[in-house]
């Protein structure tokens, strides 16, 4: 008894080996790293912008100006649309501490062609006198940003706020032409506005 059974435990082993195997390995379970949102990029853009809250404004300048702008010969306001094709770059840091938190800075510069003329023609002074003709004008070449960002990442998804410094390069000019179309008053403000 005894012997026999070792006999056939010792030549299990060799049995086994011999066999064509049945059944396959499970293969590697491969997990995905966590996207990172860490590092530089580069961008480009592209759109649209439009406005119409701004008003182009004179006072004038020569005592004659200012009298037709306060007595409504002249207009002292007009409001201008500013729309108009923008388009530029950018170029920013993300950094992402832990999985879900990113911070991040970023900067962006575009070319803005917001070119608007209003003519508006006035009632003449007196009667038989002719009309005035007035030309009121805004102009926008470019806009920027400096930006921080506070994001929540889901993996390739993120979710984030953002607020900064904006500056825009803005030139509005005024001209007034008398009833025979002579020049008769100009002035002209370009700023770089920031906010």
């Amino acid at each position: 008894g005894p012997v026999a059974l070792t006999t056939l435990c010792l030549s299990l082993p060799a049995l086994a080996a011999d066999l064509p195997a049945r059944v396959a390995k499970a293969p590697a379970l491969v997990v995905s790293p966590a996207y990172d949102w860490s590092g530089f990029y580069l961008g480009v853009h592209a759109g649209y912008t439009f406005g119409e809250d701004d008003d182009v404004s004179t006072t004038g300048q020569a005592a004659a100006n200012i009298a037709n702008v306060a007595g409504g010969a002249r207009p002292g306001h007009v409001r201008l649309d500013r729309d108009g094709f923008i388009g530029g770059g950018q170029i920013g840091y993300n950094w992402q501490p832990t999985p879900n938190w990113v911070f991040g800075l970023e900067t962006d510069i575009s070319y803005v062609d917001i070119r608007r003329d209003e003519n508006v023609v006035t009632a003449p002074l007196a009667p038989g006198v002719g009309s005035l003709n007035n030309t009121f004008r805004t102009r926008m070449d470019y806009f920027g940003t400096v930006r921080g960002r506070i994001g929540y990442a889901f993996d390739r998804t993120l979710v984030y706020a953002t607020g900064g410094l904006a500056y825009a390069d803005i030139e509005n000019s005024v001209a007034f032409f008398g009833t025979a179309g002579q020049l008769q008053f100009a002035g002209s403000n370009r700023r770089t506005e920031a906010g």
